[in-house]
């Protein structure tokens, strides 16, 4: 029977602790799935970065980010973010993972701003919706509430301010599926997804990109049909105003020939039509030879 030393037992224990808690990022948030990224570090459903809430969007009238008040943070997060000169969360992102300035701390080396640790990888179709989750039962972490945007290129295509809580599924019934205007990645390369979750004060920043054949975006999206409405109502308009124009051109013409001959014949014929109807009289009665003319002008 082998025995083993108590120093061995501890080792053995404290590696066993720290093969649970190297594992548990591992499950705890989330990636995207469709389109599905493709990732250059390891732990690809871990945050890239913190961002120090309070230090960098404080919130207003003296509050603060709490730890456990994720939907009070959520609220201050969402009202000093549009009280701010920020338009977009990838712009916010975006200049804080670059600047680095204080408040923010990297999780990762070489945190790209479209794309966090992910890869723009081989172009893949454009999901009639997006999908983030981490196994095909998991969505969104139903406590990391917090805005998300979803672009195309440098389009924003979905905008939301509680991600979670919006797109939230039970266990088992995941991935979280998000709708996004689909007409608008119409020939877009790369579809890149940005989430903040706002439920402890040290914000966790999400970034996920992906290659995309945008294509001619195959289905349209809801706004796609309206905004295409307008422009074939637009140009039938002068279409129709074209043939309507054709006809009264046509009745214009029609009387032209008529005129022609009188107006060729003017001067001389003049006479010789005034002793026609004279001639015509004395064949037949007036009206059948006018009956006679309008079968040879048929």
């Amino acid at each position: 029977m082998v025995s083993y030393s108590p120093l061995f037992k501890a080792f053995a224990a404290t590696a066993a602790i720290l093969a649970l808690f190297q594992a548990a990022p591992v499950d705890a948030h989330g990636r995207l799935m469709k389109p599905l990224a493709e990732y250059k570090a390891p732990n690809p459903d871990s945050p890239v970065a913190a961002i120090d809430g309070n230090k960098v969007l404080p919130a207003a009238n003296g509050k603060t980010y709490v730890t456990g008040q994720r939907d009070a943070n959520t609220e201050a997060f969402t009202a000093a973010f549009k009280a701010s000169n920020y338009t977009s969360l990838r712009q916010f992102l975006s200049e804080k993972i670059t600047n680095k300035g204080p408040g923010v701390i990297p999780y990762a080396r070489d945190v790209d701003p479209q794309c966090g640790i992910s890869r723009i990888g081989t172009p893949q179709p454009l999901p009639d919706q997006m999908e983030f989750g981490f196994r095909p039962g998991e969505g969104f972490v139903f406590d990391h509430l917090g805005p998300c945007e979803l672009w195309c290129d440098d389009t924003r295509v979905m905008a939301d301010d509680n991600c979670a809580n919006t797109y939230k599924v039970g266990f088992g019934e995941g991935p979280s599926k998000v709708p996004y205007d689909k007409a608008k990645c119409a020939g877009a390369k790369v579809m890149s997804f940005y989430w903040l979750a706002v439920h402890v004060p040290e914000f966790q920043v999400y970034i996920y990109c992906a290659a995309v054949d945008g294509g001619s975006a195959g289905p349209s999206a809801g706004t796609a049909k309206p905004s295409s409405a307008p422009s074939p109502s637009s140009t039938s308009k002068p279409t129709t105003r074209s043939p309507s124009s054709a006809p009264s051109s046509a009745p214009s013409s029609a009387p032209a020939p008529a005129s022609t001959p009188s107006s060729s014949a003017g001067p001389a014929p003049v006479p010789s039509s005034s002793p026609t109807p004279a001639r015509v009289p004395t064949s037949a009665p007036a009206p059948a030879p006018t009956r006679k003319c309008r079968v040879r002008g048929a």
